[in-house]
């Protein structure tokens, strides 16, 4: 989050405010008669301009996981917010890759201009991994 920070800084945007991940909580996105609230938001006054959700999938309920990102995203993009990143982070115990996320589920993304960022946890410790040998060399 301190990278969102520093960027948001860096841009010299006054009334640019960040809500979430510890801080301000995120405004409340109605839909269904109940609320959501995106892990991260950027705004401007009534503005929002940026909403991200991050969901781990486990081995108890990996489905459920992954439906509550994407029908959150759905109501957050519904709700007139034109940039809604979906990050999933997979903690299954078997490793899997980002080609085994469904085409449907990537068409879908697609269509309504949801970013995905999906990670494994493998993938996470090789990349750090592999930026540890590089700046020992």
């Amino acid at each position: 989050m301190r990278s969102v920070e520093l960027w948001m800084q860096d841009l010299k945007i006054p009334a640019l405010f960040l809500r979430g991940d510890g801080g301000v909580s995120p405004r409340p996105v109605p839909g269904f008669g109940t609320f959501f609230y995106p892990d991260l938001e950027i705004s401007e006054f009534h503005s929002r301009y940026l909403a991200v959700e991050v969901k781990f999938i486990r081995d108890s309920d990996p489905s459920g996981s992954i439906s509550k990102a994407l029908g959150q995203a759905l109501i957050y993009r519904a709700a007139g917010i034109p940039l809604v990143y979906v990050i999933l982070i997979d903690c299954r115990s078997r490793d899997r890759s980002s080609s085994d996320i469904d085409g449907v589920f990537l068409e879908l993304a697609k269509a309504f201009s949801i970013h995905l960022v999906y990670k494994s946890p493998s993938a996470i410790m090789r990349r750090v991994g592999d930026s540890d040998q590089a700046a020992a060399q």
